[in-house]
């Protein structure tokens, strides 16, 4: 079964008028990270958590559903020598029938975590499993080598998927004298999309996404036991993928099945209840767990909604729009369009290109946009950002 959230496209409205008469914060997961599966013998259950930085440390151990791991929406460097150049994790779909499960048209872009180290977030699988816990035996799998070994599977149950594509699709596969497909949802979910990992062992595979948003991949592990040969299969487990800036923007700060409820992180939610919608709470870098209404102050101000003033120029007077915008280079997935009317019934808003731009940071740039009809023309006039969801990302 694969449950899809499709977010259409959006148009929201940060709106400021002018005349001339608490919630906890959840995160990412970076760095080399190892999807952890085993049994517990004490418990009798199955447990799946991540493990990160210092694989034997407590501490460094975080359940699965409540952080995501990010892909980053940038092109990955192929001269890359070292991961940490490597900078991105979008690729080409290939023209290749061998890849015809990721389910993307040849020459679309695809976001893999790869099995190699890509320098940003890098997951494994692990089985930290005592010796000597599973049987072993021969799976009726062509994949899998003929010998007998202590097996353990994860099952693929379910995807869902929340973002404004019409064509999310997740896939699992490996190279060994080929391209191996362990999952797809291209296809549907069925007996066939399941992983073999031997017991105490480790391994990296290609992790595939079609689109961008978030992504949660319900699993189930299985093995049979040595000491009674019974087959033990575990509840279902959820793992969460952050695929692009506003996808990891919105897993940084809810997790779980928050994600996946548009009441509660979807771009029409106000979860703090400060008034704010969630999508603009993105586009002008404000909280949306923590009540924060506020415009930007001028000049130096680095969060909050559009400012609006009138100013002096020449012998008339105009409006002035200041705001703070995501740079393009991060590709948020959404445009801004100031914006001027002479009237907030009926009238055609004129949008504004000529600009004043300056840099913050990597992330964010100030913008200064003023009317181009002034008191001399008109004694009413209205300015607003206009906030696009992009439906369609084109590189």
């Amino acid at each position: 079964m694969k449950r899809e959230i499709y977010q259409g496209p959006l148009l929201f409205f940060a709106l400021l008028f002018a005349s001339t008469i608490g919630l906890g914060a959840q995160g990412l997961l970076i760095g080399h990270i190892d999807f952890t599966t085993y049994y517990s013998t004490e418990s009798n259950e199955w447990i799946s958590e991540f493990r990160h930085g210092e694989w034997d440390n407590p501490d460094a151990r975080t359940p699965t559903d409540e952080v995501s791991i990010h892909a980053r929406d940038i092109p990955v460097n192929h001269d890359a020598v070292v991961p940490e150049e490597i900078e991105g994790d979008r690729y080409v779909q290939p023209n290749a029938n061998s890849f015809d499960f990721t389910g993307i048209p040849d020459g679309d872009p695809i976001w893999i975590f790869t099995a190699a180290d890509n320098g940003h977030s890098w997951p494994g699988f692990r089985n930290d499993q005592t010796t000597g816990t599973f049987r072993s035996y021969v799976p009726n799998d062509s994949r899998v080598i003929s010998v007998a070994q202590p097996w353990m599977t994860l099952e693929l149950i379910d995807m869902t998927y929340a973002g404004s594509s019409n064509n999310p699709q997740f896939s699992l596969w490996q190279y060994q004298g080929g391209v191996i497909q362990w999952m797809a949802t291209s296809d549907g979910i069925d007996s066939d999309d399941i992983y073999y990992m031997k017991e105490n062992a480790h391994s990296h595979a290609n992790i595939g996404f079609s689109s961008l948003g978030l992504y949660r991949i319900s699993y189930k592990p299985s093995a049979i036991l040595e000491s009674t040969g019974e087959s033990i299969a575990g509840t279902n487990k959820s793992l969460t993928f952050a695929i692009g800036t506003k996808a990891a923007w919105t897993a940084s700060y809810y997790a779980g099945d928050d994600l996946f409820v548009g009441a509660v992180s979807g771009d029409e939610s106000d979860s703090d209840m400060d008034g704010i919608e969630l999508l603009l709470e993105y586009a002008f870098n404000l909280n949306p767990i923590s009540a924060d209404f506020k415009i930007l102050e001028a000049g130096d101000g680095t969060y909050g909604l559009p400012l609006i003033n009138l100013i002096p120029s020449g012998t008339e007077s105009v409006l002035q729009i200041e705001y703070i915008r995501r740079k393009a280079s991060t590709n948020p997935q959404i445009s801004y369009f100031p914006e001027f009317a002479s009237s907030m019934v009926g009238a055609e808003w004129e949008v504004q290109t000529a600009e004043s731009v300056a840099s913050i940071d990597a992330d964010w740039e100030r913008v200064i946009v003023s009317d181009l009809v002034g008191t001399s023309i008109s004694n009413k006039r209205f300015g607003r950002i206009r906030v696009d969801v992009q439906e369609k990302i084109s590189y």
